[in-house]
């Protein structure tokens, strides 16, 4: 498998991941630097993905 089809799967996989927690229930995090990790975490997810799709 070439680089390409690589990077293909792993962004097949990613925003399959993306999907499963958009499907699922809210997350409510009541500790501040808790909600604040979440957000940075699906801020760099979102970055990564749109940078190699």
């Amino acid at each position: 498998m070439n680089e390409n089809e690589y990077r293909k799967q792993i962004v097949s996989f990613a925003l399959q991941a993306k999907e499963l927690f958009n499907k699922s229930s809210e997350k409510i995090i009541s500790n501040e630097f808790e909600r604040s990790m979440y957000t940075d975490f699906w801020t760099e997810y979102d970055h990564l993905l749109n940078k190699y799709k």
